[in-house]
């Protein structure tokens, strides 16, 4: 008996000798591929520019910086052709500012830069950026519990409107809201207007027409919400509005360029001017707001935001090259009457 103890107790301490060494070796391997990892960080960022993400990463919460940033990259001239983007400090960020930034990184590409980057410190700010469909179009990996995620960031809008894909993505958000799988015309309506104004009005060269769609799904105080941004690069409606041969006729009667913007999407100019515009795009959107097809519609486009939830409209003092909208989608429009 007293054999046996004494090979018992010493097999105990063989295996917990055994499990420690096994802990010191994991631990010594963990620390060298972090110095590994370290070393090959401080590489690429030496061989790359280095460039910040704003804390405030966000079109809605932090409009002026966050155009500066973006329009900032939109001009970069560089002879290093590896960019680094800094993304620990960002604190807060929306899909919607996530798509576009995807849509400035697919620029960036285009140009022969290659991009690189980390992920937010902040545990919220990285669940918005693994959950959003970012890492569909940039190498990166993303923890088990965002893996599996029904959000999307598309790209596939180039010179054509894609209603098969537009559809799948209504019948995914109604299934999300409801619980049924079902299309809603009027939803698809507003996706293709969206879409036919990016590529007949937002670019000189509609064959070059390039737009963005983020769509996110999220329970919200109880409330389950879907989100959506449609984001095109082009030339922005006022800067297009420029072009048409009416527009020094039709400028003259507005004193700041949102009481023009908002006048087109209530389809007014042609009444408060009395001359031939019939743009037919912009109200269509507007209607479809109106009837709470949908809710909270957020506007960008040059230097002018429309905020429909607030019901404010004004100028900004920086420009915004392109289109960017925003707006919601919950069981209380789906609810609607006909």
């Amino acid at each position: 008996m007293i054999t046996n103890k004494f090979h018992l107790i010493k097999a105990r301490k063989h295996k917990r000798k055994s499990i420690r060494r096994k802990r010191y070796r994991k631990k010594k391997q963990k620390e060298k591929e972090l110095r590994i990892e370290y070393v090959r960080l401080n590489r690429v960022i030496k061989e790359s520019t280095l460039i910040r993400v704003p804390e405030n990463f966000s079109i809605k919460d932090n409009t002026t910086k966050t155009i500066k940033f973006i329009n900032d990259l939109k001009s970069l001239h560089k002879n290093r052709r590896k960019i680094y983007f800094s993304m620990s400090k960002v604190t807060n960020i929306d899909e919607g500012t996530i798509a576009l930034f995807v849509s400035i990184i697919k620029e960036l590409s285009i140009r022969k830069y290659k991009i690189c980057g980390n992920k937010p410190k902040d545990k919220n700010a990285k669940r918005i950026l693994e959950r959003s469909g970012f890492f569909e179009h940039l190498n990166g990996e993303i923890d088990i519990e965002n893996k599996h995620s029904p959000n999307t960031i598309l790209t596939e809008g180039q010179s054509k409107t894609n209603q098969e894909v537009t559809a799948r993505i209504i019948r995914n958000s109604i299934k999300f809201l409801t619980g049924k799988e079902n299309n809603n015309q009027r939803l698809q309506r507003l996706f293709i207007e969206l879409m036919a104004n990016a590529i007949n009005h937002g670019f000189k060269d509609s064959e070059k027409a390039r737009w963005f769609l983020s769509s996110s799904q999220e329970i919200s105080n109880s409330e389950k919400i879907c989100r959506f941004a449609f984001i095109d690069n082009g030339q922005g409606i006022i800067d297009t509005l420029k072009l048409k041969n009416l527009f020094q006729e039709i400028i003259s009667f507005f004193k700041k360029d949102n009481q023009l913007l908002i006048s087109a999407f209530k389809g007014e100019i042609g009444s408060r001017t009395k001359l031939d515009y019939r743009g037919k795009g912009l109200p269509t959107i507007y209607e479809i707001m109106n009837k709470n097809i949908i809710s909270n519609l957020f506007v960008l486009t040059n230097n002018v935001i429309l905020d429909f939830k607030d019901n404010k409209f004004y100028d900004i003092s920086i420009n915004h090259s392109g289109t960017f909208y925003y707006f919601e989608l919950s069981n209380d429009n789906l609810n609607k009457k006909k």
